[in-house]
């Protein structure tokens, strides 16, 4: 985006929220956004928001030129679980330089971090939202961790989604869908570890085995 290039009068039909800066005497399109920007406006609107899981460049290219041509806020999401193959702080860099271009809100988002120091690792290098994934945690280990992820990203205007219950792993093989409801979110602790640890959005288990293929999915709303 070239300096003080005008706002096009056509923004005003998008369905949702462009958020601005004013310098110099112009406006600039503020395109890299966290979580709570976005899902505020999907929210008021009453549409959602796709997010995309990516292991490798060319990947946040397609997703975010996709977007555009639909005139669609998107999430751009990397996994910790596949550092070895890129690692968090490359997906950053380039992600978050391509969302400061983009003509619709990008959220560059670590997916289930799984450590402090992998959402620490992310929010230095620009992402606008991080995953603590504590799942696999005790209740109160998780719950601590949590806290300590979003006293630091809440600084830097970083959003924080956090886990509770827990996923199946199958590595993608077929599987037969266990008894495993006592491993799903229980909305009366979720609302109190929210609470607590002040975060603004939490990956709820309504169906637990993403990967199983053998049986119907029974999401539990």
């Amino acid at each position: 985006m070239t300096e003080c290039q005008p706002l096009s009068k056509s923004i005003k039909a998008l369905p949702f929220v462009l958020l601005c800066a004013y310098r110099k005497g112009c406006f600039f399109l503020m395109t890299l956004v966290n979580l709570n920007e976005i899902l505020k406006s999907a929210q008021a609107g009453h549409y959602a928001v796709g997010a995309f899981n990516v292991t490798n460049l060319e990947m946040v290219d397609s997703i975010v030129n996709a977007a555009e041509s639909q005139h669609a806020p998107v999430v751009v999401q990397y996994a910790e679980g596949d550092d070895e193959r890129i690692t968090i702080e490359k997906v950053g860099y380039y992600a978050t330089e391509i969302a400061r271009q983009a003509s619709v809100p990008v959220v560059v988002h670590l997916d289930h971090g799984h450590s402090f120091s992998a959402c620490m690792r992310a929010i230095r290098c620009g992402y606008s939202s991080v995953m603590f994934d504590g799942s696999e945690l005790p209740y109160d280990e998780n719950l601590e961790t949590s806290k300590e992820v979003v006293k630091v990203a809440h600084e830097v205007g970083v959003s924080v989604e956090v886990e509770l219950g827990r996923m199946i792993r199958s590595n993608g093989r077929p599987l037969t869908n266990p008894d495993i409801t006592e491993l799903m979110t229980n909305p009366d602790i979720a609302g109190e570890f929210s609470k607590k640890n002040q975060c603004r959005c939490a990956c709820s288990i309504i169906w637990n085995c993403p990967w199983c293929i053998q049986n119907r999915a029974k999401i539990k709303l």
